[in-house]
């Protein structure tokens, strides 16, 4: 069947391949998307801290959170969250930063191409996986994180026991703002 990454900029599809889904501006799109492309992993991003990144979507159809950025510190006044994944830019100044390679890529942009990884070393190791099959290792694997490192009732303005319910994973194990935790390779 058809697998599919999508990222808030374009929409790659490949038949057999098995991608992610960045869930960042495309989380509505999500039901229809799983209708017409078959397995599509929905990804949320955390910052480096391994916490939420408030950027990010949520919702029921988000299966694993990966690493981004967290926001500038004159927005929630947190420096350590500051730090974004660094790749190859375009030279000079047509790209993101004056050098070539670019330190703060980031959002579900960048937690996409990380959970894509974590796809490509699973099926490095059992090529016949189905794509339900690596979303079970993706989701099985994860690891719970929690939003614990920022201030989150002040920043959002919003009662300690409804973001505990936000943040939370339920009986299934599943997040609102995580899915189901961040990916582990390792255990992957």
């Amino acid at each position: 069947g058809e697998v599919a990454v999508f990222g808030w900029r374009g929409v790659w599809a490949r038949e057999g391949a098995l991608t992610g889904l960045g869930s960042g501006r495309l989380a509505r799109a999500l039901p229809v998307i799983e209708l017409t492309l078959g397995a599509v992993i929905a990804v949320a991003a955390t910052t480096n801290l391994d916490d939420w990144a408030p950027f990010s979507s949520y919702g029921p159809a988000v299966d694993v959170a990966a690493p981004s950025q967290g926001l500038p510190a004159e927005q929630d006044g947190v420096a350590d969250d500051d730090v974004g994944i660094a790749c190859t830019d375009y030279s000079g100044d047509d790209g993101y930063d004056a050098g070539d390679y670019n330190p703060g890529f980031s959002g579900t942009s960048a937690s996409s191409p990380v959970t894509a990884g974590v796809v490509g070393l699973v099926l490095s190791t059992n090529p016949a996986l189905t794509a339900e099959q690596v979303r079970l290792v993706l989701t099985r694997s994860a690891d719970k994180i929690a939003a614990d490192k920022m201030p989150w009732a002040d920043l959002l303005g919003e009662d300690q026991a409804l973001l505990d319910q936000f943040f939370g994973y339920d009986d299934n194990g599943h997040s609102l703002a995580f899915g189901y935790g961040r990916v582990n390779a390792a255990r992957a």
